[in-house]
């Protein structure tokens, strides 16, 4: 995955720069796995974003195999709070965790009143559950059923064609 730079501008020459003042473009983090682990029926996963070497985001996933469902929680560094850096990090895990085709859908629990986080879902097309859970379902499990459930019909039709 491409790293491209975060810019921290000066908006008056001399003064210092300011966390404030960081634009962000696209991939502009770096994902790394940290902590794997496979218990039973769950897979616990740890991953930081970085940039520079300098941690801005922690995510755990929880991978519940027998619900072919990830779990997810995350925080943002406060320094790096309300500049899009939750919502690209987590578009990126989301991308990487729903490659693997079996994972079905992507839930966050998000505790009421946390606007933010609220907003990082629905920028992510995570769609309002149950209570505080925000779910995500993978486009290409949903082909995978689709085709699964013609090709049970057709082979289902056939056979009643011949009985």
């Amino acid at each position: 995955m491409p790293l491209i730079k975060i810019f921290v501008l000066d908006k008056i020459r001399g003064e210092s720069m300011s966390v404030t003042d960081i634009k962000i473009e696209k991939d502009t983090l770096k994902l790394k796995e940290m902590y794997y682990k496979e218990l039973r029926d769950k897979v616990y996963k740890n991953y930081v974003f970085e940039f520079e070497d300098r941690i801005i985001s922690k995510f755990w996933a929880t991978i519940k195999k027998d619900d072919n469902k990830c779990i997810i929680e995350y925080i943002t560094d406060k320094k790096y709070r309300g500049k899009g850096l939750a919502t690209l990090g987590l578009r990126i895990l989301c991308e990487k965790i729903f490659s693997d085709l079996s994972i079905k859908t992507i839930e966050l629990k998000i505790d009421n009143g946390n606007i933010a986080s609220e907003k990082v879902a629905k920028n992510n097309n995570f769609e309002k559950g149950e209570e505080n859970i925000y779910y995500k379902i993978n486009p290409n499990f949903k082909i995978n059923i689709d085709k699964k459930m013609i090709l049970e019909k057709e082979s289902v039709n056939l056979e009643l064609v011949y009985i």
